[in-house]
């Protein structure tokens, strides 16, 4: 198969024939390099080889040993394995394309190239959003202001406009908004109660002094709950109270041997550190990536071409089909009021 530099020689027919078959690699490539998130969830691919539209995911449940006196009959203590399932429905995704004849004429590869790159890019980006939507369980909503109240908005939040002038204070772990003038904000709830979230200002340090508490006390929840956390996800906003830390590796630093995923920046308390703009900026994920969700895939890269005579162009539709859903909570830990404005109101 030829790149499309090589195509620079061809008939433009030949252009027009082999456009198509090179573009599901490029924008596959293209996507590869940006995804994130499919680190931190668990894939399942039955739903590409069936006709189902959904699948069913079991949490498995766990049995205890216990103590056994000489000649003593536990058969009537015999435990069994449960499973809880979740089920998951995927969703399409698509992106829309078009390439103009005058760029196949003109063997103007650079120009499709870069279409074909920002195709994958954009399918990456949708993908590590869904995926970070589905772990945080956020609901983006607005929420009206007063000046001089604070408002309870009911749930934890993940994120709020702090760049909004009306918005004083925010304490994220509670819920509760503090506003200087009457206004609007748009706001990010989450599902999660106080049993996923640790508040970093519980013990007094804020974030951008001592992220590490904060991180460590998560991760010991999780732990707690007999997981063991691998990642932690943030907002490249709250990178500062981190890289701070003299507890952090950068991964610059790491020995030969040490994999490097897409988007790790270092190590902190036995994590690795995962920065990106698709983590809400009003929290930290601590998660144990091979315990907490999955990814169900019904169907992978696809692509529709159409050569369309109204605008003289060919026209490429990319879709994938994915859900993702949270099978177990008690793998993941939300850190709470890490941003400028979180105080505890």
């Amino acid at each position: 198969m030829r790149s499309l530099e090589e195509l620079a020689n061809t008939s433009t027919d030949e252009i027009a024939d082999l456009i198509p078959k090179l573009i599901l690699d490029k924008v596959e490539e293209a996507a590869r390099a940006r995804r994130f998130g499919r680190n931190l969830v668990k894939i399942n691919e039955d739903l590409v080889k069936t006709k189902g539209r959904s699948i069913v995911v079991g949490r498995r449940g766990t049995v205890t040993a216990q103590d056994v006196n000489e000649g003593s009959d536990i058969s009537d203590s015999a435990q069994g394995i449960t499973y809880t399932g979740a089920t998951i429905v995927p969703t399409k995704k698509g992106v829309p394309v078009h390439i103009t004849q005058e760029a196949i004429d003109g063997a103007e590869l650079n120009l499709i190239e870069d279409t074909v790159t920002e195709a994958g890019i954009a399918l990456a980006d949708k993908e590590d959003l869904d995926i970070m939507e589905a772990l945080l369980k956020y609901t983006v909503t607005t929420q009206a202001l007063t000046s001089g109240a604070t408002v309870d908005v009911g749930s934890a939040l993940v994120y709020v406009d702090e760049t909004n002038t009306a918005v004083e204070a925010v304490d994220y772990a509670n819920g509760k908004i503090s506003a200087s003038a009457d206004g609007t904000v748009d706001v990010y709830t989450t599902d999660y109660t106080s049993d996923n979230i640790t508040d970093a200002l519980a013990n007094g340090d804020t974030w951008n002094v001592n992220a590490y508490g904060p991180i460590t006390d998560a991760v010991a929840e999780v732990r707690g709950r007999k997981w063991t956390p691998n990642f932690l996800v943030v907002d490249p906003s709250a990178l500062s109270g981190i890289l701070k830390s003299d507890m952090f590796i950068d991964a610059a630093k790491y020995g030969s041997n040490e994999q490097i995923v897409n988007g790790e920046i270092g190590k902190v308390g036995g994590l690795k550190v995962l920065t990106t703009t698709n983590m809400p900026a009003g929290a930290a994920l601590v998660i144990d990536s091979e315990r907490a969700s999955w990814m169900a895939v019904k169907r992978k890269l696809d692509m529709k071409r159409w050569d369309n005579p109204q605008t003289d162009s060919i026209e490429l539709y990319f879709y994938v089909e994915y859900g993702i859903e949270v099978t177990d909570a008690d793998a993941l830990q939300l850190i709470l009021n890490i941003t400028k404005k979180s105080a505890s109101l």
